[in-house]
């Protein structure tokens, strides 16, 4: 059964449940009445339709009937406006309520980039889904918009009964937090061990963990990128890069630059960032909008700038700061909204705009990681291309004209 027909079911048995007892009372008034009716001498057939009011009965019960049954559908009205006003100004009860309902669903832990971007490939097929997050305000349109979540850490059984994930046939847990993924997984299969569940993880050997304790499909979005690096700096022929940021997912890229000995340096912004390594010598610390720093990085005669942190202001504010020093090396960054890609790909910044977060779910739909919800894989075992989902725009210098615009692929 898709979403939307599930959606009309259980808005309806909502609706009955919150207001059974009145409408339990108004089928009792009119069996008592068509019972009143008969034992006073009427026929069946006149007693129904004093009942639905198509024939006047002037008695002194004809009288009363009519009283009490203006009064007892009032009372029905009223109530389901009540109902329908606790809904405006309570709408996260309707849309645990809503969760509780579903069946043979989908359930997405944590509503990041990447649990993001899997929700709307299930709502744009009709699935019925629904999504945990311990930030209301990420499911703020979720909420907004009536569709079925939790605001919830999914890490006690209380969350997991109340999105019914004993029923589920399929849970993606899109947790940053390593502690967290692993918790949720050991709960999703002590109380489904049949369902396919898939987890995002960036340590490969918790990775291992998940995939053989919980028969868990792995992602790594960290993981996407680095393939996608590789084949970046192949084809393009590049042997000198500038990465800026020191996170997880930069980490991930240097092993990527090393096996290709490409000359490269990497920007941080915090101490902390390489506190523990032992090889420093490629870390210059540092703001990343300083052009001081950028040129003892090498950014003035690089051939590729990377730009690894989620930060879209900081990404604006910093690239713009490397086509000042560069105008012509390639710059390569991850951005979420498709519109905040448009900017980043036009004049004058001219980026190239890789995703993670779409890449990896169509990697996953791709090796039929949704097939149970419906969704069957392009071919088995497929392997994702890592240039499927890039923007790229030539360097350009200040005289030429636009590059001319591809269609949309989106970020991280």
């Amino acid at each position: 059964m898709g979403w939307k027909q599930s959606r009309r079911e259980i808005q309806f048995r909502l609706l009955y449940r919150q207001n059974r007892w009145l409408l339990q009372l108004l089928l009792g008034w009119l069996l008592f009445s068509f019972g009143v009716l008969l034992l006073t001498g009427h026929s069946a057939v006149d007693s129904l339709q004093i009942l639905f009011f198509m024939q006047e009965d002037h008695s002194h019960f004809g009288y009363f009937y009519a009283s009490m049954t203006d009064f007892v559908i009032f009372g029905l009205v009223i109530s389901v406006i009540l109902v329908d006003m606790q809904r405006q100004v309570r709408p996260e009860a309707t849309c645990r309520v809503m969760a509780e309902e579903l069946h043979r669903h989908a359930i997405i832990f944590h509503f990041s980039n990447l649990g993001r971007r899997t929700w709307q490939l299930f709502v744009d097929n009709d699935i019925p889904v629904t999504v945990v997050d311990p930030d209301a305000a990420n499911l703020e349109e979720l909420i907004r918009d009536g569709y079925p979540c939790l605001v919830g850490t999914g890490r006690t059984a209380a969350d997991l009964d109340a999105v019914n994930v004993s029923d589920a046939r399929f849970v993606m847990i899109c947790s940053d937090h390593l502690e967290s993924a692993a918790v949720i997984c050991s709960l999703v299969r002590q109380r489904n061990p049949k369902c396919d569940l898939v987890a995002r993880c960036g340590d490969d050997d918790i990775g291992e963990v998940l995939a053989r304790r919980y028969q868990a499909i792995v992602v790594s979005t960290s993981r996407v990128a680095s393939q996608f690096l590789h084949e970046y700096l192949t084809k393009n022929k590049v042997t000198r890069c500038v990465l800026i940021g020191g996170g997880q997912l930069g980490r991930r890229m240097i092993p990527i630059v090393e096996e290709l000995e490409h000359e490269f340096s990497v920007v941080a912004a915090q101490d902390h960032d390489v506190d523990d390594l032992v090889d420093k010598s490629h870390y210059i610390v540092g703001r990343f909008t300083d052009d001081r720093v950028l040129e003892q990085a090498g950014v003035v005669d690089t051939e590729l700038v990377i730009f690894t942190e989620d930060d879209f202001s900081l990404a604006m504010a910093t690239i713009d700061r490397v086509r000042g020093l560069n105008h012509k090396c390639r710059i390569v960054c991850r951005v979420f909204m498709d519109d905040a890609a448009d900017l980043l790909h036009a004049e004058p910044f001219h980026c190239d705009i890789f995703s993670t977060s779409r890449q990896a779910v169509e990697q996953l739909r791709q090796q039929g990681a949704f097939k149970v919800m419906g969704l069957p894989g392009t071919s088995k075992g497929a392997a994702l291309v890592a240039g499927s989902e890039i923007r790229t725009a030539r360097a350009h210098t200040h005289h030429e004209q636009k590059p001319h615009i591809k269609l949309k692929t989106g970020s991280r």
